[in-house]
């Protein structure tokens, strides 16, 4: 019974963990994309931002910026996580990669399977803190971007006046 119970907590933490890469990675498409627009603006000596005065350089630089550290850390949410594996155990698949054979695999898998729940429990928490980890960089990312959208803003505001 608890056992069933750790493995539904467990399938919606690796939900979560899928549901935030996917969040991070269209988050991370639709900055960089802002960001682009924004940076080839910038470069063009033509544009408003670059023939305004240097507040509205100055605030649309910082803008792009601000869109860069957003995407650093959307990125850092999605990248993948391998963990540390230690030699000889099979408790996921990083460790499971380490062996050459399936014998040698076999043969570690008996001292792992003696509590399953354990095992299960220790995959819980390991993987809820990954996904802890990564809404809190999205967090951060969207909190970054907002400030990017209102520095872009008065950039455009303080061009047209």
């Amino acid at each position: 019974m608890e056992g069933d119970y750790v493995l539904r907590l467990l399938d919606e933490t690796r939900h979560e963990i899928d549901r935030s890469d996917a969040k991070a990675s269209l988050m991370l498409a639709a900055v960089g994309a802002v960001g682009a627009i924004l940076a080839t603006s910038l470069l063009d000596p033509r544009s408003s931002f670059r023939t305004s005065g240097t507040f509205v350089t100055l605030f649309a630089a910082g803008a792009v910026g601000v869109l860069a550290l957003s995407m650093v850390l959307l990125g850092v949410a999605v990248v993948p996580r391998v963990g540390n594996p230690t030699r000889g155990e099979s408790r996921y698949f990083a460790e499971h990669a380490q062996f050459g054979s399936v014998d040698e695999l076999r043969a570690a898998l008996p001292t792992e399977r003696a509590d399953v729940v354990d095992r299960h429990v220790h995959q819980l928490i390991v993987l809820s803190k990954i996904v802890r980890g990564k809404y809190r960089r999205i967090r951060w990312a969207v909190g970054a971007a907002g400030l990017a959208l209102g520095m872009a803003t008065a950039a455009v505001v303080a061009a047209a006046i």
